[in-house]
């Protein structure tokens, strides 16, 4: 059977397959699903179509993912905009959840700017800074959503390798699985060729200039 066939018997509950089947369910080129073949079945599944088809139309697709987009970059006063914007979302949500420290942590006005893709991905993977773990708490608090419905797993996972980003993830399914934290600003700014990062008493901002 083709990728779609065994997709909708994961779908109706079939035990032969695991979420991690459907890595490749949007970016198989050799067996190509549309958004609209692989979710409509779902409940709630328009905004996830429909994000999905604006993401391929966004991005380049390298053949194996999704992209940012060359044309697409925005300047730094916007992607600086735009990452408050989902600062605020990740502190309100925070305070929300009486994690009042962390909110606290997350919201503050101090920006470290980084111009290129290398040297963010290096401050990234740098375990000595001292990081807050906030894309490691949102995909926890993600994970408590996820469980309503054992399918849900399968459409993160298919999302997931769209892009490899999990907060791309989050935006693509938020409407799907209710996850009350907006991260459209944070999707425009990646879309806009940035990126960014919680550091205790720092905002790292990828902000590539235009």
């Amino acid at each position: 059977m083709g990728m779609l066939e065994d997709w909708k018997e994961y779908l109706n509950g079939s035990s032969h397959f695991d979420a991690d089947d459907f890595a490749a369910l949007l970016t198989d080129t050799a067996d190509i699903v549309s958004p609209e073949e692989a979710f409509k079945a779902l409940k709630d599944s328009l905004r996830l179509i429909e994000k999905t088809n604006k993401l391929r139309l966004d991005c380049s697709f390298t053949g194996l993912y999704f992209v940012q987009n060359e044309e697409k970059k925005l300047d730094r006063q916007e992607i600086h905009d735009l990452a408050l914007s989902y600062r605020d979302n990740i502190a309100n949500f925070l305070l929300a959840k009486n994690e009042s420290e962390l909110a606290s942590q997350v919201n503050i006005s101090n920006i470290k700017y980084v111009e290129e893709y290398e040297t963010y991905h290096n401050l990234r993977g740098d375990r000595s800074l001292p990081w807050l773990g906030i894309n490691d708490e949102m995909s926890n608090y993600f994970g408590d959503y996820l469980d309503q419905d054992e399918r849900f797993y399968g459409v993160e996972e298919a999302t997931l390798h769209l892009t490899m980003s999990p907060e791309i993830t989050r935006y693509l399914m938020q409407e799907l699985v209710g996850f009350p934290v907006d991260h459209t600003p944070f999707y425009k700014l990646w879309v806009g060729g940035g990126n960014v990062a919680f550091m205790e008493g720092e905002i790292i901002l990828l902000s590539p200039t235009r």
